[in-house]
Parts: structure tokens; C-alpha cells; sequence
């Protein structure tokens, strides 16, 4: 048809179709109208209510801020006053409380809590007393002293009634203010005395573990619930190794070691003092490494030494996230007194362990003796002596040497091998009859790689006859105080003495 415009129809739809695809084309331009219109109507509106919040919050904030600045003005003219004022007319008091109430009625937001927070430097302090080293004189002191106690112990009957009386709402609201921060201290009190029940009920049960694998389980499961965090360690110090290690850390499996000098348990090892980081990561002393390990991420830290009766550090118990906000500092003297009762649950489970560890000993001994009383190969009485040396002593390398027929026989990574003389601290230990206790091993100026152990470590050498003597490592035997002052390895008396039984079945069965 002439003089009407024509629509271009992709070939792609049939000509009998265009007309409906065209009209359809048409109603859905009008409806994408219609709703960018909504759209744009609405966003008017959300526009028109953001005004309004921010003029309401800005009228909020200001009257917060009026309420705080007169609140912090009758506080200070408070503390210049006495709690009991001369008598005062009737119309005074009234006119004071009506300008009382007039200025309450324009801050419609007036609470009990905002008038706690400028005299915050008042509060007692539940920490003092909770300190475990604190006598009871001072934690008595510090009771007596709070001003909010003696405020309240000042307020006779008579006082408070006369105030009553006069309508001083300023001393009304102060005194209103004691009770409540009473009545706060009082309520800390008694979830104290809740912990506390808690903290002996946890004792019995930690008393009752004798294997020390069962008392750091205990300890653990205890400490996390007590100090109501995501986990809990506890690390054992062992100062001969000059490392701190654990067998259990709660949602691990594996044994933890570390030096005494890394990370924050090392650090409270080795200074003897508890620590509370709130932020871990902003901490130098805090070890990344081990959360990349652990995979668990790691927030605030509360932990502290469990120190022996000699003042030794045993262990240290370590905290992990608080769940419920950080850790405060009466958390940190909970802790302590849960340390103080695991210093007597770990003392008894070492002791054990140590009583345990001396009948694995002699069984090994006793065992030794009733092996090589049969046996006649040079060869093989070397190889049991080293392997019962290794077990006695817990360590990796032992040495046995014996000179038959003018020949020394001895076994070097695996290699049986004889040379025709003592070389060495051997030679020095036979020539002597004198045991000789190295702390490095290789700088001992007798040392020849030949026959002695190759190592850096403390060794024991210890002879026999004029024919025989052996080599051990000392891992157990170091004790670094004395080791700063002398170039000999400390032997613990354990370890000497299951030596000696070894050396005396020797030499019975080397005459």
C-alpha cells in the first residue's frame, strides 16, 4: 500500500508471521516503558527515605551528644561536693527539680548505662583480687578502699532520707550510681564464684589422670571449657632438649615440637610470664607458620606457665580464640589458677612417666644379660650392645669396641671393620680408665673420625677393660646451665647408672 512505511522482517520469519511478530515487537516496548517508569519512580522514593534517615540520625546524634556533655558537667560538680549539703528551701529544691526534669524530657534517650561511663575510673577492679599472687591483706585493701564501698558505707539512714526529702535529684543520681556499679561488682563476684566451681571440679578430674598422656588430655579438654575458647594446648618443657612439645592440641592428632625460643608458648616458656595478644597477627612473637599448618586461623591468644615447685617451668597452657570477644584480665588470672592446680597433676604424671620410663630400662638391661651370656661372636655381642645402648639411652648412634687377638673390632654404618690399635678418645678412655663426657663430640681435641662417632652432639665414653670400651650419644644428659660454663655434657644419674649395669655385664663376660 502507497504512503504506508514499510518494516524490514528478517528473512528468517515466514511472511505470513511478520504482522504478529511486529505487534508483539510493539507491546513488549511499551511494557520495557512502563516498567523503567516504575523503576525510576521508585528510585525516587528510596532517595526521598534516605533524607530522611540521615536528617533523623543527625538529630540523634546531636542529642546524644547534648545528653553526654551535660551528664559529664554534673559528674564533675558532683565530685567537688560532700555527700551531705545544709539544708535547703523547699521552693530551691523544687525549682531544681523541675529544671531536673525539663532538661531529661529534651533527651528522650536518657539511660542508666550512659551515666556509668564517666566514672569508669571508679570501678573496682575483680582482676586485683583475682591476682593469684596478691595477699589477703591487699585483696582486703583493695575491697575497703573502693570508693563505691565506702560512698554506701557513709549513707546513713538518716542521710538518705534527708536527701529524700529535699528532692536533690543531683545526689539521688549519685547515689543511684553507686548501687548500680555495686550491683555490678556483685554480679561479677558471683559468676567468680562459678568459674571457680568449675575450676575445682576440673581439678579433681585432672587428679585423677596418672598416665601423662591421660593428664594433657585432661587438661585440655578442662582449659578449653573453662576459658570458653575454640582451642587448647598444653606443651610440656623439656629443658635437656631445649624444646616444647605436646602430644595433644584439641582438633589435632599429631605430636607439636618446637624450640623453647619460638613462637608465643616458647616465649612464656622461657620467660616464665603469661601473655594476652588480642590480635595474633600483629604480634612478632606469634608463628604463622603454624596455622598454615593446622589450617586454622588464629585471632587472639591468652596463655601462661605452668611453673614447678622449684621454680621450674613444666609446661604452658595456650588459649585460643576467645568465643566471645577477646580475651580480658580476668581471664588471664583464671588461667593461672588453672596452671597452678596442672602443676601438681603434671609433676605426679611425669614422676610416673619417669618411674615407667627407668622399668623399660631394666627390662632392656635384664634382657641384655640373659642374650649375651650365650654368646661367643665378637660380632654379634657388638651389634646387641649397641642396639640395647640405643634403647637405654633413646638415641640414634652407640659404638662398642673390643681388641681380640691384637686386632680392633668394631661395626661403622653397618661395616664390620678392624684396624690394629685404638685411635682417639677411645684410646684416651683405655690409656686413663677415666669416662670421659663430651658436649660436642667432634671438638673434643682427642677426636679421630676413625673410631669415634662423627657427630656435634654430647657423647658418653666409657671403658671397660684394658681391651674394650664404648661410645653413646647424651641427648638426654645436656643440661645448658651448666653446659655454658663447662665443655663437659651433664649425665643425668638415670642414664649413668643403667651405663654402669651395661658395663658391668661387659666385664663379666669379656674376662
Amino acid at each position: 500500500m502507497s504512503g504506508q512505511k514499510e518494516y524490514s522482517v528478517p528473512s528468517r520469519f515466514p511472511s505470513s508471521n511478520r504482522k504478529f511478530k511486529l505487534k508483539t515487537l510493539s507491546q513488549f516496548e511499551e511494557s520495557q516503558i512502563n516498567r523503567n517508569q516504575e523503576l525510576e519512580h521508585q528510585l525516587k522514593m528510596v532517595s526521598k527515605q534516605n533524607e530522611k534517615l540521615n536528617s533523623l540520625n543527625q538529630y540523634l546524634q546531636t542529642t546524644l551528644n547534648k545528653r553526654n556533655e551535660v551528664i559529664f558537667e554534673e559528674r564533675q560538680l558532683y565530685k567537688t561536693k560532700q555527700i551531705v549539703s545544709p539544708q535547703k528551701s523547699n521552693s530551691t529544691s523544687k525549682r531544681q527539680s523541675q529544671q531536673f526534669h525539663s532538661r531529661k524530657n529534651s533527651m528522650p534517650y536518657f539511660t542508666q548505662t550512659s551515666r556509668l561511663q564517666y566514672v569508669g575510673e571508679e570501678y573496682f577492679r575483680l582482676n586485683q583480687v583475682l591476682e593469684i599472687n596478691i595477699s589477703d591483706e591487699e585483696a582486703i585493701s583493695y575491697f575497703e578502699n573502693d570508693p563505691n564501698i565506702k560512698f554506701v558505707r557513709q549513707l546513713d539512714e538518716d542521710t538518705f532520707v534527708q536527701i529524700a526529702e529535699e528532692q536533690n535529684i543531683k545526689k539521688l543520681l549519685q547515689i543511684h550510681d553507686h548501687i548500680l556499679k555495686l550491683q555490678n561488682f556483685l554480679k561479677e563476684m558471683f559468676e567468680a564464684i562459678l568459674k571457680f566451681k568449675k575450676i575445682i571440679k576440673a581439678s579433681y578430674q585432672m587428679n585423677q589422670q596418672a598416665q601423662l598422656n591421660d593428664a594433657i588430655n585432661c587438661i585440655v579438654d578442662q582449659t578449653q571449657q573453662l576459658m570458653n575458647c575454640e582451642r587448647a594446648t598444653c606443651y610440656i618443657v623439656d629443658e635437656t632438649k631445649g624444646e616444647i612439645w605436646s602430644r595433644v592440641a584439641q582438633g589435632l592428632n599429631s605430636i607439636i615440637r618446637m624450640p623453647i625460643d619460638k613462637g608465643v608458648a616458647g616465649f612464656v616458656a622461657f620467660r616464665k610470664e603469661s601473655v594476652n595478644i588480642p590480635n595474633a597477627y600483629a604480634d612478632d612473637r606469634f608463628n604463622r607458620e603454624s596455622d598454615l599448618i593446622n589450617h586454622f586461623k588464629t585471632q587472639s591468644i591468652l596463655a601462661a606457665p605452668i611453673i614447678g615447685d622449684n621454680n621450674q617451668c613444666l609446661g604452658v597452657l595456650q588459649c585460643l580464640n576467645k568465643n566471645q570477644g577477646v580475651f580480658t584480665n580476668e581471664d588471664s588470672a583464671y588461667l593461672k589458677y588453672i596452671c597452678n592446680f596442672s602443676k601438681t597433676v603434671l609433676n605426679h604424671s611425669l614422676n610416673q612417666n619417669q618411674v615407667e620410663s627407668t622399668q623399660n630400662k631394666l627390662r632392656h638391661v635384664i634382657k641384655y644379660f640373659l642374650d649375651i651370656v650365650q654368646i661367643e661372636d665378637p660380632w654379634k655381642i657388638i651389634s646387641i650392645t649397641e642396639r640395647v645402648l640405643k634403647k637405654i639411652m633413646n638415641c640414634e648412634e652407640a659404638r662398642l669396641v673390643l681388641k681380640i687377638n691384637g686386632s680392633v673390632h668394631y661395626i661403622k654404618h653397618g661395616i664390620q671393620s678392624e684396624i690394629s690399635e685404638f685411635l682417639g678418645i677411645f684410646k684416651k678412655v683405655i690409656d686413663t680408665q677415666c669416662n670421659e663426657s663430651t658436649l660436642n663430640n667432634n671438638s673434643n681435641p682427642f677426636f679421630d673420625p676413625t673410631l669415634d662417632i662423627d657427630t656435634q652432639m654430647p657423647v658418653i665414653t666409657m671403658s671397660i677393660n684394658q681391651n674394650s670400651a664404648f661410645q653413646v650419644l647424651n641427648l638426654k644428659g645436656v643440661n645448658k646451665k651448666q653446659s655454658q660454663q663447662s665443655h663437659s655434657a651433664f649425665v643425668s644419674g638415670l642414664e649413668l647408672e643403667m651405663l654402669e649395669y651395661i658395663r658391668s655385664i661387659l666385664l663379666i663376660k669379656l674376662k
